[in-house]
């Protein structure tokens, strides 16, 4: 566990490090670094499944390395700002409130799932 802990750290900065220089040569706020570091982790996790290194690697440095909570969370941001912004709202400020409000709300809907479908499912006794 700790050798899956140590692996997740470095693909962590790794993915960091790489996003910071794909946005420095390309200059663009295009999420494009998030692309790049899926795929290219997508690719290395099927080398790497079926090796004696695949805890290291697989699970530990590639689970730190690719960012596909990353993506989903630009995508759900990209998604409530612009629909903030078709209703009229402009103002930089008001668009980031209203996202972190969405983002909050999203958070508490997940919640409540998380806890209440477990509860759901479980069988009741005779």
């Amino acid at each position: 566990m700790i050798i899956t802990g140590i692996g997740a750290a470095i693909g962590a900065l790794v993915r960091y490090n790489l996003t910071a220089f794909i946005k420095g040569k390309l200059g663009t706020n295009f999420p494009i670094a998030t692309l790049i570091i899926n795929l290219t982790g997508a690719f290395l996790l099927g080398i790497v499944k079926d090796t004696e290194f695949a805890l290291l690697f697989g699970t530990g440095i590639l689970g730190g390395y690719q960012t596909m909570d990353t993506l989903a969370g630009l995508n759900f941001g990209a998604v409530i700002a612009l629909n903030i912004r078709a209703r009229g709202v402009t103002e930089s400020r008001a668009v980031e409130g209203g996202t972190i409000r969405a983002g909050h709300g999203a958070e508490g809907v997940g919640t409540v799932f998380t806890v209440t479908l477990p509860l759901a499912q479980r069988e009741e006794e005779p």
